[in-house]
């Protein structure tokens, strides 16, 4: 498996060896240009491969409308897509996954609620 954010295009002999790829591109909310964070060919390359999860971390329901717009210019599968709340601690990603769970279902993609945060909270190196 291979984490990415998705603007770096997979090479051809790295798609072959690998058995999935976990894309997580950044949304607006991250405060990264969207000329870095948002690479529409190279998410459609990694659709193309058959092998790709979308993993996109939310802070609110708002932010659902420009996962619902990368989604439809890069022929995303709606059940390839996941959403992630943003939180450090477990109170902060269940209060979200609460607000972005109707919206989530109602478009037909998952919600993943960052079981290391409910293990670990924000502690860092386990």
């Amino acid at each position: 498996h291979i984490e990415t954010a998705g603007t770096i295009k997979p090479k051809d002999h790295v798609v072959r060896v690998v058995k999935q790829f976990n894309v997580s591109p950044k949304l607006g909310h991250s405060a990264n240009p969207l000329r870095k964070r948002y690479k529409k060919d190279v998410l459609k390359s990694f659709v193309q491969t058959g092998k790709a999860w979308f993993k996109f971390v939310v802070e609110e329901p708002d932010q659902l409308a420009e996962v619902d717009q990368m989604v439809l210019e890069c022929s995303i599968p709606k059940d390839r897509v996941q959403f992630m709340p943003e939180g450090v601690n477990s109170n902060q990603i269940l209060s979200r996954a609460r607000q972005l769970s109707e919206p989530t279902l109602r478009r037909g993609y998952g919600l993943s609620l960052r079981q290391h945060i409910h293990m670990w909270e924000d502690q860092r190196g386990v």
